[in-house]
């Protein structure tokens, strides 16, 4: 608090502390006063800083309410001499809190507009909100958490060391996920923002932070977030659709003019083999033609009912018989690759189409593989799981290789996402997570998975899902 004798000194102590960065928020001035009148004082002032608030206090009617109001600003007060010092006490509280939900408004406007300048960097735009959240409660730590309808969450950002699994399964047990909005205890709080959960941790004696005009303002400000988040959403969205129909006709016209091709290979290795049905290498090099144009064919029929969305051609499955055939073709297509590894101890059988189920866990295998191929690590090693899991079966592609790089972890399945691959299109894992959908299942990456990466793909053991 500071006293000035006369409006010219306080003038200059309300300049000083806004070149220090600190202003004051509350004037309180008399009306009559030595050199300039109390009007013309905090007229100038507000010159300087239009925000402070002022309160008038005099004994003297010199000017009317109306005039005082145009000349300084509606956010005034005033009060007439004698007058109780509660009273001048409260109307500072009222004050201070004007102002600050005036300037925490004024904050949240412009970190809500930097988010959606920030739109294309989804790794900052998460961090940042999470940074403000947790800077508003004093936090020293937080996360923000995306949890799946299975009890399983995933990191999108954390700051200040970041939160262990212990941590994170101890504050759900504890206060549950932020369905209304927001629960805390003594030092965590749970705040809802979009379909993410933001955990703050804050010592006990910052608990003060979260008083009712610091969690109005949180409120606003995730909301705001929510919105802009929403949007940003609906905006790739739509850039992401009108990019899959250009490329949806593409492969559609792609596949048609492959089918020829192929069909031509097939018949051409019959021939061969009647021309040559003694040479065992050969007539084996015919098979691995074969074998490879059929399946070529089988993936230009994939890609076809893909694009028109064909139903899918579910038929009983067996995971043993499945990683087998698997192992296979990925020698075929990838003969350098590292020996993929089967821990499928007890066959479980499901129902599901053969092609596009193949196709996505080839896909993911043959990723791992060019991976592992590419770092050439010591002892690689690649890995297909599978388990039963209640009514669902879990396939598990595992490797040891150096981990998905950081700037993709966020859009991992968003179409044209790409790494580290000269002749990837970034469509690999949005149509595998699709296929998966399909299904009736899911597809995610495995976040606490040290050491390699690991997809873990859960599929329904019967009939689910598009049929």
């Amino acid at each position: 608090m500071e006293c000035a004798s006369d409006g010219e000194t306080a003038l200059r102590l309300v300049q000083k502390a806004l070149s220090d960065n600190d202003p004051f928020a509350v004037v309180f001035c008399d009306m009559r006063m030595p050199g300039w009148d109390g009007l013309k004082t905090v007229q100038t002032i507000r010159k300087s800083d239009p925000r402070i608030e002022v309160v008038f206090i005099t004994a003297y009617s010199d000017h009317s309410i109306e005039d005082i109001v145009r000349r300084a600003g509606l956010n005034i007060s005033y009060f007439c001499k004698p007058f109780a010092v509660e009273e001048i006490r409260q109307s500072a509280s009222k004050a201070l809190l004007e102002w600050n939900r005036v300037r925490g408004l004024e904050r949240i406007i412009a970190v809500v507009s930097n988010l959606c300048v920030d739109r294309d960097k989804n790794g900052a735009l998460f961090t940042n909100i999470l940074q403000q959240v947790c800077e508003m409660i004093a936090a020293s730590r937080g996360a923000l958490i995306q949890c799946s309808k299975k009890g399983q969450w995933h990191r999108i950002a954390e700051i200040g060391g970041g939160v262990q699994d212990e941590e994170l399964r101890s504050a759900f047990e504890r206060l549950g996920t932020a369905e209304e909005w927001m629960s805390h205890d003594e030092n965590i709080a749970i705040f809802s923002v979009h379909k993410y959960n933001l955990l703050a941790f804050f010592s006990p004696e910052s608990n003060r932070h979260l008083n009712t005009e610091r969690i109005y303002l949180i409120r606003l400000f995730l909301q705001q977030a929510g919105l802009a988040l929403t949007n940003i959403e609906l905006q790739e969205e739509l850039n992401r659709n009108e990019k899959l129909s250009v490329v949806g006709k593409a492969l559609a016209m792609l596949a048609h003019d492959l089918r020829s091709p192929l069909c031509s290979v097939v018949s051409l290795s019959d021939q061969m083999e009647d021309l040559e049905p003694n040479s065992p290498i050969i007539a084996e090099c015919i098979k691995d033609i074969k074998r490879s144009a059929n399946m070529g064919l089988d993936y230009v029929q994939g890609i076809l009912d893909f694009v028109r969305e064909a139903p899918l051609e579910r038929i009983e499955l067996n995971t043993k018989e499945l990683g087998i055939h698997l192992q296979e073709l990925l020698q075929i297509f990838i003969p350098d690759s590292p020996r993929l590894e089967l821990r499928i101890s007890c066959p479980v059988t499901f129902e599901a189409d053969l092609v596009q189920i193949g196709r996505l866990l080839l896909n993911l295998l043959s990723n791992s593989a060019q991976a592992l191929t590419k770092t050439q690590s010591g002892t690689p090693r690649l890995v297909l799981a599978a388990e039963s899991d209640g009514n669902d079966v879990v396939f598990m592609v595992e490797d040891n290789g150096p981990g998905l790089p950081p700037s993709v972890r966020s859009n991992l399945f968003v179409p044209f996402t790409t790494s580290g691959k000269s002749n990837g299109t970034g469509l690999g894992l949005s149509i595998a997570r699709q296929i998966a959908e399909r299904h009736g299942g899911s597809l995610n990456w495995d976040s606490g998975f040290t050491g390699g990466t690991r997809f873990t793909l859960r599929l329904p053991r019967s009939a689910g899902g598009d049929s």
